[in-house]
């Protein structure tokens, strides 16, 4: 193989069942794109993706198992897909934008700017249908509330040098059955691997104004954690961690 993509076939969608560990491969969804986000809208029954390279939109039939490009749904490099209480899909353009995709029309609607210049990196409804979400540059929280239209920044995940030398950032967190938010931190990959760091779990009750706790590293016997960019996400208060590419880095 003359080039690392020659041989890549496009993303696969897989469906989980944690309950039963059981893990499905339903076929590719991006011939020949890499995707990076995506969402399965109830109100559809369709499943979205987006490439993080092309900004194109693609869509997938689970019953039928027909994929099809959308379009381009962003300014550039983007992803990361939401399902919002209204069944349609949210997300962020690569120059800051939070965008909605409207699943019945296929139409985009622009709807907040945020002040990072950057995309939206991962995001949780709550039960109120307001969506918590944080930019690419990872440093703070947002929220948007989809009845009201408003979009303000509730907090700030860390502050450059507050616990490590070089920057912290957050690419994932969820809720708790408690309304609770819990997050995993990155660090740059040099501060990192020359300070023998890693990932570190927390958690922070945001709504009622408390103090992050923090529960050390994220890992196991065999190594800690570098790169959890990304998913993180509780299902019956359970916590599930998807590690990035760097497990087998020296830390």
């Amino acid at each position: 193989v003359s080039h690392q993509w020659e041989s890549f076939q496009g993303s696969e969608v897989f469906v989980v069942d944690p309950d039963k560990g059981i893990v499905q491969s339903k076929g590719i969804l991006s011939p020949y794109s890499s995707c990076y986000g995506g969402a399965y809208s109830n109100r559809s029954k369709l499943f979205f993706g987006i490439g993080i390279f092309d900004g194109y939109g693609y869509v997938y039939d689970l019953a039928s198992g027909a994929a099809a490009c959308i379009g381009q749904v962003t300014d550039g490099r983007s992803n990361r897909l939401i399902e919002g209480p209204d069944g349609h899909i949210y997300y962020g353009t690569a120059t800051g934008h939070l965008a909605r995709l409207n699943v019945d029309s296929r139409h985009i609607e622009i709807l907040a700017k945020v002040r990072e210049n950057s995309p939206l990196r991962h995001g949780v409804f709550d039960h109120n249908g307001v969506l918590w979400f944080s930019a690419r540059s990872g440093m703070s929280l947002y929220t948007y509330d989809i009845n009201s239209g408003e979009c303000r920044e509730a907090g700030r995940f860390f502050e450059d040098g507050a616990i490590y030398p070089g920057k912290q950032f957050c690419y994932g967190f969820d809720f708790d059955s408690n309304g609770v938010l819990w997050f995993c931190s990155n660090i740059e990959l040099e501060s990192s691997i020359k300070y023998q760091l890693g990932s570190r779990l927390y958690k922070w009750d945001v709504r009622n104004g408390k103090e992050k706790v923090d529960y050390g590293f994220v890992g196991t016997k065999r190594g800690r954690s570098i790169a959890l960019s990304a998913q993180v996400c509780i299902h019956n208060d359970k916590l599930f961690v998807t590690d990035g590419n760097h497990l087998a880095d020296p830390v």
